[in-house]
């Protein structure tokens, strides 16, 4: 396996400093790490093509949603005015009005316009949608493997597959902890582990269009889904998440046929050193010193008033 070399030099490095060397620090890379599943590309888009055909129609459900909420909400204003608009007129000057009728039979022919979109699809029961909303559901699991939630309580509905849209979301800080809860979950040795699959770059925008929302960052489908099996047929090399330190409690036999604990990772960070260690601590010296004395001189003078003059008595 190549190494990996960084090449880009520090935004800490000053200019005209003393003359430098190249040096070598070893540095102890985390044994705690968990890396994302390998899916070929190839894969990834037949996972997304697979995703988006069972995500039929629910765009346009989405927007005849959309519309009658905008719809509802103008109504809703429409009232309210002529409510306060009847407060203001005695009631023989509206009987008399006949633009108060207008108004009104206008207002109950909107009422009969309206009408409402069709059920909504039977997926979008199956689903999770957002990083936050998926970071829940996990934990809940989680804690649920674990027993950290009441027995007595119905257990939360199990998630078979998170899609997510690795290579659009900037930046990867915010979905850094979903191999961990996933691999957290699937340590514990349910019934049916969490399969994580990250999806080609512009799936974000794909999925949002399909879904007919604004933006699909990651997907987490439930494990009773409706034709999942499609989906599930394509990913079955993805290797499933699991972590020996996460997991619950296991007994001696468990540990010794477990995978054996990673071998310690010593990285060699390149970086530079002045030639003259001494000679680079007295021009630090030096410079602490012309900083102080600026900073002094820069003080106001009635800033020290203060503390030299005495108070005077009369």
């Amino acid at each position: 396996m190549s190494v990996k070399v960084h090449t880009h030099s520090s935004n800490r490095e000053r200019p005209n400093q003393a003359e430098k060397k190249v040096v070598f620090k070893g540095v102890l890379d985390n044994p705690f790490r968990l890396h994302w599943p390998s899916v070929p590309s190839n894969l990834q888009n037949l996972v997304l093509a697979q995703i988006s055909s069972l995500l039929d129609g629910v765009s346009e459900y989405q927007h005849a949603r959309s519309q009658m909420n905008r719809k509802r909400k103008r109504e809703q204003l429409e009232e309210e005015y002529t409510r306060k608009k009847t407060r203001r007129i005695t009631t023989n000057d509206l009987e008399n009005s006949p633009i108060a009728g207008a108004d009104q039979g206008s207002s109950s022919a909107d009422m009969q316009v309206d009408v409402a979109p069709h059920g909504p699809p039977a997926i979008l029961a199956h689903l999770t949608l957002g990083i936050n909303q998926v970071t829940k559901r996990l934990e809940t699991l989680v804690r649920t493997r674990r027993g950290g939630i009441d027995k007595n309580a119905s257990s939360p509905t199990a998630i078979k597959i998170i899609l997510v849209c690795r290579a659009d979301v900037n930046p990867p800080m915010l979905i850094d902890h979903l191999p961990h809860l996933v691999a957290a979950y699937n340590s514990t040795k349910p019934p049916d582990p969490i399969l994580l699959v990250p999806l080609p770059q512009g799936a974000e925008f794909t999925l949002s269009k399909v879904m007919g929302i604004r933006r699909v960052a990651v997907m987490a489908v439930n494990s009773d889904a409706l034709e999942l099996s499609n989906i599930l047929s394509l990913v079955t090399s993805v290797p499933v998440l699991t972590a020996s330190w996460l997991a619950a409690a296991v007994s001696a036999a468990e540990i010794k046929s477990a995978t054996p604990i990673i071998p310690t990772h010593i990285k060699q960070l390149r970086t530079t050193a002045p030639k003259d260690m001494k000679v680079a601590k007295e021009q630090r010296a030096a410079g602490r010193v012309a900083a102080k004395e600026k900073k002094d001189k820069s003080k106001p003078v009635e800033s020290l008033l203060p503390s030299c003059v005495p108070m005077l008595k009369y």
